[in-house]
């Protein structure tokens, strides 16, 4: 495995719901009390280069990161990125999951994204052996993994590729093969009124939009096992370890299915015992045919509150890169707003819920602690009983992050969103704008960049003013790195590269 890895190395990229603070998040909200990203100790087990790993090292200078990886190809990148940004909190290990044991520590997170389905039945026992003598007494462990019964359908397309590929040698032929083969069953089989047809269109589809390394290491590696939910939580519990959440906390609400299909799925799960959770996750898994699950894990002895309490907010900060749709002159006025997010739309008539809204918007992509945000509202609606809308408040916020609306955090890395202060960029972002064309921002998402937003971002040292910043930007473009630039462009293209989280707040 750690020889195909060499072949075709799979991308090293940040995933956002791996991040410890979105694990804290989710372990606050539940009843744990995790430990600060900023002082915490956080292992990732198959973690390539570090594309996931880095950025949270430099960010945290007195945590500690630990990666661990087979393929020593891939460890070796990542050194190179921790010494050219000399990250002493940072460490990269080349060696087998197998071979990780106590001598590394404990640690208050432990990490592995798309290792879990693709490896030996012994390694993903070892994966948890590690979750459960090494995760901190608080501690929250993050697997991600394939399941069914979404995945059934996929697997059939995995054995025809597979099929396909083993009579071609390199590593290359057996990509190109298989990415032929899709498109020969994509043409050959109608979707017109065939359940069959949509259903395999839709899945070719997916594999015919990705990348040679994803489509190698998905569907043409020797190992690729998906299982239930139901079937991952019994592994866990052997090691002593309980099912905590996802890391997508919008995928434990059922708010946006029927409420006919909530109240069977409720029935069927049962009342009162410790494995209704697991019983109405998996039915859950039917009823949304689930491929992919990012599941949180705790210790079993860990008191966890399924009904998460507005109050635990009252700590917690929030962020939503929303808009009206239409202008709102006074938000205590009963008549209805609608805010837009992307391609979701939230509808509201209460001035208090407008309000927040309001606040969000114009404070993006700043986070707003609960306090900040719960005087901006009261200033615009007023009220008599600041306890009482706390709390409305927070119920608000906690509906809307469960609708994946509204972010929440219990410790965010602070962004800026004003660029008439100092403008600093990560390191490790202005090392990527370098070099590559896509950076990871503060939010841990990737980026992509223009090549005007490429040659900026490398110049945001927090060192340069605006003018020097812009001097550099004409220089770039005499010497032939940069096509042009237009000095009053400056500011949108500062502001560009604000609203996408790329700026450190450091008030």
């Amino acid at each position: 495995m750690s020889t195909s890895y060499e072949q075709i190395q799979y991308k090293s990229f940040p995933f956002p719901q791996s991040h410890p603070a979105r694990l804290a998040t989710i372990g606050t909200l539940l009843g744990m009390t995790p430990a600060k990203i900023s002082s915490a100790r956080v292992l990732e087990l198959g973690c390539a280069s570090g594309g996931n790993l880095l950025p949270w090292a430099e960010l945290f200078p007195q945590a500690e990161f630990v990666g661990v990886d087979a393929s020593p190809a891939q460890i070796a990148d990542g050194q190179r990125v921790i010494d050219a940004l000399e990250l002493k909190n940072a460490r990269l290990l080349a060696c087998d999951i197998r071979a990780v044991d106590r001598q590394l520590g404990s640690f208050d997170y432990i990490v592995a994204h798309g290792v879990f389905s693709w490896v030996p039945d012994d390694v993903r026992q070892k994966i948890l052996q590690i979750c459960a003598e090494q995760l901190a007494p608080q501690g929250v462990a993050y697997i991600s993994y394939n399941t069914h019964p979404g995945w059934r359908f996929r697997g059939m397309i995995r054995d025809a590729v597979k099929y396909r590929s083993q009579f071609f040698k390199t590593p290359g032929e057996k990509v190109q093969q298989a990415r032929a083969l899709a498109d020969f069953l994509a043409q050959s089989v109608s979707a017109e009124g065939s359940p069959y047809g949509s259903l395999l269109r839709e899945n070719l589809q997916l594999l015919q939009n990705q990348e040679d390394y994803y489509i190698f290491h998905e569907f043409l590696e020797d190992v690729n096992s998906p299982l239930y939910f139901h079937e991952f939580c019994t592994l866990a519990a052997g090691h002593g370890l309980k099912y905590l959440g996802e890391a997508d906390f919008s995928t434990m609400s059922a708010n946006n299915l029927p409420p006919a299909v909530v109240a069977g799925v409720q029935r069927l799960s049962g009342g009162s015992s410790p494995n209704d959770i697991v019983q109405l996750e998996q039915y859950l898994d039917f009823v949304r045919n689930r491929t992919f699950r990012r599941t949180l894990l705790c210790h079993e002895n860990v008191p966890l509150d399924r009904a998460p309490k507005p109050e635990r907010l009252f700590a917690m900060y929030a962020a939503c890169d929303t808009r009206p749709e239409q202008p709102i002159a006074d938000p205590r006025s009963a008549e209805k707003a609608v805010f837009r997010r992307g391609g979701t739309r939230m509808t509201t008539s209460d001035p208090l819920v407008k309000a927040a809204m309001l606040t969000l918007s114009q404070a993006w992509p700043r986070w707003l602690s609960f306090a900040e945000l719960l005087a901006a509202t009261r200033a615009q609606v007023g009220g008599a009983d600041e306890q009482r809308e706390a709390r409305a408040l927070a119920e608000m916020l906690l509906r809307s992050h469960a609708m994946a609306y509204v972010d929440l955090s219990a410790d965010p890395v602070p962004c800026n969103g004003d660029i008439s202060r100092p403008l600093r960029a990560t390191r490790i972002a202005r090392l990527q704008a370098e070099l590559l064309g896509s950076v990871t921002n503060l939010r841990h998402e990737v980026v992509t960049l223009n090549e005007i937003q490429r040659h900026l971002l490398c110049r945001l040292d927090g060192q340069h003013d605006r003018a020097a910043v812009l001097a550099a930007l004409q220089q770039s473009v005499l010497d032939g790195h940069l096509q042009t630039i237009d000095p009053a462009t400056l500011d949108q293209h500062l502001t560009s590269l604000a609203r996408q989280s790329l700026l450190l707040d450091e008030a």
